[in-house]
């Protein structure tokens, strides 16, 4: 049984103006110290498809407990705790079971608010 995350962050495939990208449906606000999971959303077939956040060195609110950091999030992943306080810029993408995944048209979509 999987462990309930704090913060169950939807990601979605979003098709406007001819593109199509993945953006995570982010609260405004994240809580230091509490867990985050990501998710898909959408039709039932798109369900439980893999979900990606990447973040830059020095800029993820995640640590390793040797406090490496942790700078690839994915869904098949238990809960992950937001270590770090700040703002931080992820990359979010959806990767279908055939295809290129579905990433975020300019290198965002995943942006953590952490108080």
């Amino acid at each position: 049984m999987m462990v309930k995350a704090h913060y169950e962050i939807k990601v979605k495939k979003v098709t406007k103006d001819g593109e199509t990208y993945a953006e995570a449906k982010m609260p405004p606000k994240l809580m230091h110290g509490k867990t985050v999971h990501y998710s898909t959303t959408g039709k039932p077939g798109n369900r439980g498809l893999e979900v990606m956040v990447k973040f830059k060195k020095g800029h993820t609110p995640y640590l390793n407990p040797n406090n490496t950091e942790i700078l690839t999030v994915t869904s098949k992943e238990p809960p992950i705790v937001l270590v770090k306080p700040g703002i931080f810029f992820g990359e979010c993408s959806i990767k279908p079971k055939f295809g290129p995944a579905f990433v975020y048209h300019d290198g965002q979509g995943a942006n953590h608010d952490v108080q």
